[in-house]
């Protein structure tokens, strides 16, 4: 019997209903394979912005044996949350999904909801519903509401422009690192410290999508959720475009720095493979580059023709850039995974 594999089914799903699905609905603005999150049109140019994700079924932070339930509900907010970040959207209400297997003790539960509102608490969103089920084992989800009272406020994968500056919010590949590092027993104390810290205790870059959003100077934007790679593609070929990275401009902890000194590979190598960082990249017409700069945000590519293909500009190359990132089809653990990459990585880019 073949499995679906969840990291290709939207594609099935968008192939089945049809490429003139959604101009059947004109209250939509964005569907599936469109933009990480549902767009509605309402009246007067307002939008809803509506976007859910399952917490992975073995979490890391349960994996290292460094994070509990209450750890899980702040992450399973966290990473709704920045799926509205990589649209444009102001978070306005949350709802929380909970199937529990009956040896899973209540209080566990109770932490989860408890961790849940603790990270909504922290950027005013109301928790405003959900579902509880008894179930063969525990299934997390969420489904965050965002709203925008503009279309150009937002900006959606599809919508990057050829020739746009790409720009991150902040440094990424962090949870690679942190699991990488951990996972070889390597590091002092504070390296240690840090890595479980990135782990267990998501930073949203809310205020940097509120303030971007209210400039209405993005064009095409998505969260980092698999990778840069991997979701940099994503934005591409729903924009119809290629990309240039330079290397040299990730932005990256020192942290990851010293782990990758010490392993004697190229730094920005972690950016490429599990994602996970709640970081969003964006794009704008590079008249805007002295507002993004003043903003906090750094530049790491120029968005191309589709012909261009996706490239990355390393030392004095440019290769193809790795576009791999996490894959539930893998059935890997997440040890497993990142280091799985890390030599795919070496293979594609010649540094065995």
């Amino acid at each position: 019997m073949k499995h679906i594999d969840p990291d290709i089914f939207h594609f099935w799903i968008n192939n089945y209903i049809g490429s003139n699905y959604y101009s059947r609905y004109k209250h939509i603005e964005a569907g599936i394979n469109q933009d990480d999150c549902a767009i509605i049109n309402l009246k007067n140019g307002e939008k809803i912005v509506i976007t859910t994700d399952y917490l992975n079924a073995n979490p890391i932070a349960l994996e290292l044996k460094i994070g509990n339930f209450y750890d899980l509900g702040r992450i399973t907010v966290a990473s709704n949350i920045s799926d509205l970040c990589g649209t444009g959207a102001k978070p306005i209400g949350f709802l929380l999904g909970i199937s529990s297997n009956k040896e899973t003790n209540q209080e566990d539960i109770y932490d989860f909801v408890k961790g849940a509102k603790y990270e909504l608490d922290k950027i005013k969103v109301p928790l405003i519903g959900g579902d509880t089920k008894l179930g063969k084992s525990n299934v997390f989800y969420g489904v965050a509401v965002g709203y925008a009272d503009s279309k150009m406020k937002l900006y959606p994968k599809n919508s990057a422009k050829k020739n746009d500056i790409l720009w991150v919010t902040g440094k990424i590949g962090s949870l690679s690192a942190s699991v990488h590092g951990l996972s070889l027993n390597w590091g002092n104390q504070n390296w240690i410290n840090w890595a479980k810290k990135t782990i267990i205790n998501p930073i949203i870059p809310i205020k940097l999508s509120n303030q971007l959003s209210l400039k209405k100077i993005a064009n095409g934007g998505t969260d980092l959720s698999d990778g840069l790679g991997a979701d940099l593609k994503g934005l591409c070929r729903s924009s119809n475009l290629g990309v240039l990275i330079n290397a040299n401009n990730i932005p990256l902890d020192n942290n990851v720095l010293k782990l990758a000194v010490h392993l004697a590979i190229p730094e920005w190598f972690y950016s490429f493979i599990i994602g996970g960082d709640f970081q969003f990249i964006v794009s704008t017409n590079k008249k805007y580059r002295t507002q993004m700069q003043e903003l906090g945000f750094f530049e790491i590519g120029v968005l191309k023709e589709f012909s261009y293909g996706l490239k990355i500009q390393h030392k004095s190359r440019i290769i193809d850039m790795p576009d791999f990132g996490h894959k539930d089809d893998r059935k890997m653990s997440f040890k497993e995974e990142v280091s799985y990459l890390l030599e795919k990585l070496k293979i594609n880019c010649n540094e065995n």
